[in-house]
């Protein structure tokens, strides 16, 4: 909680700082593995191994950081793309189409041994915010590509 507010007076400011300039401004959150992947939550994940405490609940629902953040976008007048749900379609569609692996196995977006996003991750990122940019009124004087029209990466 504390650091929230502190992270809201932050970014607050720059938002204000931003607007006076006539910037735009859109907020972007970024979801953590444990909100995303089941396999985040296995005794093999680093988070799990380096002492983080995990619950599969996360795996459902707004997470309550996000809720926070959508409360302060809307009180800032900013739009907010939330990454989680497109996280979590990804992680569905792959889970599906690897059925026979176990959770752990089946690496998409996040890589196993540090939860970075790998370069699928990445890819699949660009795209919802490319999409996101594309449809909102946020940088409406940017010339940007659709999203289907960017480079795909190999399999």
């Amino acid at each position: 909680q504390r650091h929230f507010a502190a992270l809201q007076r932050l970014h607050a400011a720059t938002i204000e700082r931003a607007k006076k300039a006539s910037i735009d401004v859109a907020l972007i959150y970024i979801p953590s593995c444990v909100t995303t992947a089941p396999r985040c939550h296995g005794d093999e994940s680093i988070g799990v191994r380096l002492g983080m405490r995990t619950s599969p609940k996360w795996l459902q629902g707004t997470p309550p950081i996000v809720r926070a953040l959508a409360k302060f976008a809307r009180d800032q007048q900013v739009p907010l793309l939330d990454l989680t749900p497109t996280f979590r379609a990804a992680e569905a569609e792959i889970s599906k189409a690897h059925e026979a692996k176990p959770p752990q196995s089946v690496a998409l977006d996040f890589f196993p041994h540090d939860m970075h996003w790998t370069p699928k991750g990445n890819d699949l990122a660009a795209r919802a915010i490319a999409s996101f940019l594309g449809q909102s009124d946020v940088f409406s004087g940017l010339s940007l590509p659709a999203p289907a029209s960017l480079a795909t990466l190999p399999d």
